[in-house]
This record gives structure tokens, C-alpha cells and sequence, in this order.
């Protein structure tokens, strides 16, 4: 797992371990005290930003995650941390592809070989253009931990 899952799924811990190793640094002499400073800075600013505006992947699509695709209560695809949506199983087939717009940095559906969009992600719910919504459910991998921590 990339190290931005930690952030995800871990976040006190990731903060609390990069805390740690600035100190550690600096109470080796690896580092001098501004270096120190500037680690912890760096740190709580990537902890915080997201929880001050709200933006969680409890609230909000996050292309680093796994989702489940529901409608009508039922799971008709998956989404996975590339931002490929597949069909249901047995034989998950590829049906297309979320992903962020450079242009007007809105988060589509798009689907088809041609990945035609399809909808528009907001939060956790993709609005069809044809009509209709479908929901995103997170998926936290069954083996998701933290590299460095133990079991």
C-alpha cells in the first residue's frame, strides 16, 4: 500500500508516527531545530486540511479507494483504487472508469470503450445523466495495515 493509505485509514497513527520521527531525528542531531519544525508543520498540515473542509472519504469519493456500487440496495459493480468500475462477480467485466476532469476539476462517471461521460460524482453519489443516482460504499480492504506497525 502507498503510504496516502495511511492517511486514509489511519490518519491519528500516521501523524502521530511522523511526530515521532522528527523528534527522533532531532534528538539524534540528524536534524537541527528548524528541520524538526518544519516536519511537524508538514505533518499536522496534511492531517488537518482535510478534516477542516469536511472532506473525508467517509464523505467524499477518493480515487486512493475501494467502493462497492449500489442500486436499489443492491451492488451492481465495484470501483477499485485506480478508479476502474467493474461489473459484478463472477465475471467482473470492465464497464468504466471515475476519474477527475483537469479542466473543470468535477469528478465523472464515464463509461464504454469510448468513456463517454456518464454521470457526475458528488460526495458518495454518482447522478446519472440519463436519471437516477448510485451510491458509492467504501470498501477497507480485509488486508489493509499500516506497514509499519505490527499485527
Amino acid at each position: 500500500m502507498r503510504q496516502h493509505a495511511a492517511w486514509l485509514y489511519a490518519a491519528d497513527e500516521q501523524y502521530l508516527y511522523l511526530v515521532g520521527e522528527a523528534n527522533e531525528l532531532y534528538q539524534c542531531g540528524i536534524v537541527g531545530l528548524q528541520d524538526r519544525h518544519d516536519m511537524v508543520t508538514d505533518a499536522l498540515g496534511m492531517y488537518s486540511w482535510a478534516i477542516e473542509h469536511g472532506i473525508t472519504r467517509e464523505t467524499h469519493y477518493c480515487a486512493d479507494c475501494c467502493y462497492d456500487v449500489i442500486a436499489g440496495g443492491h451492488v451492481v459493480g465495484t470501483v477499485n483504487s485506480e478508479g476502474i468500475y467493474h461489473g459484478p462477480e463472477p465475471e467482473p467485466q470492465r464497464l468504466g472508469y471515475i476519474s477527475r476532469d483537469p479542466l473543470d476539476g468535477r469528478t465523472y462517471l464515464r463509461l464504454g470503450q469510448a468513456l463517454e461521460r456518464a454521470g457526475v460524482v458528488r460526495g458518495l453519489v454518482i447522478e446519472l445523466d440519463v436519471g437516477g443516482t448510485l451510491l458509492l460504499v467504501e470498501q477497507i480492504p480485509s488486508d489493509f495495515r499500516p506497514w509499519r506497525w505490527p499485527p
